[in-house]
């Protein structure tokens, strides 16, 4: 009698955890595997058999539970390979898009009068910037001029001004020196691209000329810098060129 309740109470003490956890469905494939083990084990071997068989249960019940798990994530890991692809494809045509309208707006340069130019060229202009106390030109910057020395190639009558600057820290000539310097790299890269000496024009500022009254990191940032503008030659000055 003692061994019948004993039995009675592992198996209830095994059950009620499994009883409680059956919202999920992990948990709902480990009960049934206990279950099943329940009901074969006591058919094979009475209460102690009841006992044995459902642990063994458990652990059928828990390699479904595992293969449950694994069918979910495989889902999801395919759901997100998905939105990946998608992604993808939306940043390429994107791309695309982007270099069409990049070749749209080159054409529609090279096709303009010079009157036309005139008009526009209060926005064709591009900022240099400049590491501290250097003038050695960043890489992030070669595609960019690149580009400006085709525009320049293309169009005869357009010429570049650059306006060298640097922030506030240290002395005046050192500023002037430096911002000098800095032209000088810019100018270097557009001579190599085929663009005249005679068609580039330049200035050193120094400090002279801040963006931002009020001096701070970040003003100083960008206030190290060479800006390009571009302007347009008279007809005949151009056609000597």
């Amino acid at each position: 009698m003692k061994k019948l309740i004993l039995t009675t109470t592992i198996i209830a003490a095994l059950s009620a955890p499994a009883a409680m956890a059956g919202e999920k469905e992990i948990k709902k494939a480990q009960n049934i595997g206990f279950g099943s083990g329940l009901v074969v084990g006591a058919v094979a071997g009475g209460p102690l058999g009841a006992v044995i068989g459902g642990i063994g249960g458990l652990f059928i019940g828990n390699s479904v539970a595992a293969d449950e798990e694994m069918k979910h994530l495989n889902t999801a890991l395919n759901q997100h390979e998905a939105e990946i692809n998608q992604l993808l494809a939306s940043n390429q045509t994107l791309l695309t898009q982007l270099r069409s309208a990049q070749e749209q707006n080159r054409t529609q340069l090279v096709s303009m009068n010079n009157d036309e130019l005139l008009d526009g060229l209060p926005n064709l202009s591009l900022n240099v910037q400049f590491r501290t106390g250097s003038a050695k030109l960043e890489s992030i910057y070669q595609q960019q001029l690149e580009e400006l020395a085709k525009l320049l190639n293309s169009n005869k009558a357009l010429r570049v001004e650059l306006t060298g600057h640097a922030d506030r820290r240290g002395d005046a000539g050192y500023n002037k020196q430096l911002s000098a310097q800095r032209i000088d790299s810019v100018k270097q890269q557009l001579l190599a691209k085929g663009i005249s000496a005679g068609r580039i024009q330049s200035k050193a500022l120094g400090a002279s000329k801040p963006l931002d009254p009020q001096p701070s990191l970040d003003g100083n940032a960008f206030d190290r810098r060479v800006s390009l503008t571009l302007t347009a030659e008279g007809p005949q000055t151009a056609a000597n060129r």
